[in-house]
Protein backbone atom coordinates (compact mmCIF):
# COMPACT_ATOMS: atom_id res chain seq x y z
CA UNK A 1 0.00 0.00 0.00
CA UNK A 2 1.45 3.36 -0.99
CA UNK A 3 1.20 6.70 0.81
CA UNK A 4 -0.70 8.06 -2.18
CA UNK A 5 -3.32 5.31 -1.87
CA UNK A 6 -3.80 6.06 1.83
CA UNK A 7 -4.08 9.80 1.14
CA UNK A 8 -6.87 9.25 -1.40
CA UNK A 9 -9.93 10.27 0.63
CA UNK A 10 -12.37 8.82 -1.87
CA UNK A 11 -10.70 5.40 -1.79
CA UNK A 12 -10.41 5.45 1.99
CA UNK A 13 -14.10 6.36 2.32
CA UNK A 14 -15.03 3.54 -0.06
CA UNK A 15 -13.02 1.06 2.00
CA UNK A 16 -14.55 2.24 5.28
CA UNK A 17 -18.05 2.06 3.80
CA UNK A 18 -17.31 -1.48 2.65
CA UNK A 19 -16.05 -2.47 6.11
CA UNK A 20 -19.06 -0.83 7.75
CA UNK A 21 -21.45 -2.73 5.48
CA UNK A 22 -19.66 -6.00 6.22
CA UNK A 23 -19.84 -5.39 9.98
CA UNK A 24 -23.52 -4.49 9.74
CA UNK A 25 -24.30 -7.66 7.76
CA UNK A 26 -22.25 -9.76 10.17
CA UNK A 27 -23.97 -8.23 13.20
CA UNK A 28 -27.39 -8.85 11.62
CA UNK A 29 -26.50 -12.49 10.98
CA UNK A 30 -25.29 -12.88 14.57
CA UNK A 31 -28.57 -11.47 15.90
CA UNK A 32 -30.57 -13.78 13.64
CA UNK A 33 -28.61 -16.82 14.84
CA UNK A 34 -29.00 -15.69 18.47
CA UNK A 35 -32.78 -15.33 18.08
CA UNK A 36 -33.04 -18.75 16.39
CA UNK A 37 -31.15 -20.32 19.30
CA UNK A 38 -33.36 -18.47 21.79
CA UNK A 39 -36.48 -19.80 20.05
CA UNK A 40 -35.11 -23.34 19.97
CA UNK A 41 -34.38 -23.35 23.71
Amino acid sequence: ITEQWLSDDRLRRQVSDCAEGFIRRHRGASETIASLIAEAV
